[in-house]
This record gives C-alpha cells, sequence and structure tokens, in this order.
C-alpha cells in the first residue's frame, strides 16, 4: 500500500529561475525555497537530460527523523502542439544507486511518481 500526496504551489520567480532551482545543487540557493533542505547531490548523470540525484532534509519537528531521498530525474520539454502551449516537464521516481545507501537514522523517502 502507498499513500500519493500531489502538490502544488506558486513560485514568485520567472520559468527559467524555477528549471534552474530544479537543475541546480546549490544548497543555499535551495534553501531560500525549502529551509529544511540539508545537503544533496548529483550521483551520476547519464545524459544532458537525466540524473540520479541524493537529497536529505532536516527533521520536520521534534520526535520526527530525517527524511532522505534518491531519485532519477529527467527533464523533457514538450513541443506546443496543437494548442501552442509547450512548456518543461521534470519526472521524477524513486530509484537505488551504489553511491547512496540507506543511513542510520534517516528514513529513505520514496518519490512513487512526480
Amino acid at each position: 500500500r502507498h499513500v500519493y500526496v500531489r502538490g502544488q504551489g506558486v513560485f514568485g520567480a520567472p520559468p527559467e529561475a524555477v528549471i534552474g532551482l530544479f537543475e541546480t545543487s546549490d544548497a543555499a540557493l535551495i534553501r531560500r525555497y525549502n529551509p529544511l533542505y540539508d545537503s544533496g547531490w548529483d550521483l551520476e548523470r547519464y545524459d544532458s537530460r537525466t540524473k540520479a540525484a541524493y537529497a536529505k532534509v532536516r527533521a520536520a519537528c521534534p520526535g520526527v527523523r530525517p527524511r532522505d531521498t534518491v531519485s532519477l530525474i529527467s527533464r523533457r520539454d514538450v513541443g506546443g502542439g496543437a494548442w501552442g502551449c509547450g512548456g518543461t516537464v521534470f519526472f521524477q521516481e524513486a530509484t537505488t544507486h551504489p553511491a547512496a545507501p540507506p543511513l542510520r537514522g534517516v528514513v529513505r523517502a520514496k518519490i512513487l511518481r512526480g
């Protein structure tokens, strides 16, 4: 059994800045949008638009353990098609990677679809 959570938000930034946020490993920039962000890095780059990445966030409140993720992230540009509304889509799903084994005291969160 899996619990699915869908999130939605509004960024006060142009689309290029949002795309840059999803592609960066710059901790200071990420913390501007997610103050619980602890650390993260790219584990492996498969091609110019697909990578495995690690991220860890601090505990949200006392009594809750920190969380980490290992994700396969893929960027795709969507053409305008018949409606002329193109854009950029990021697909994200949980994966495993030998460079990021589970850590003691940290809950491995699994992004099932994103």
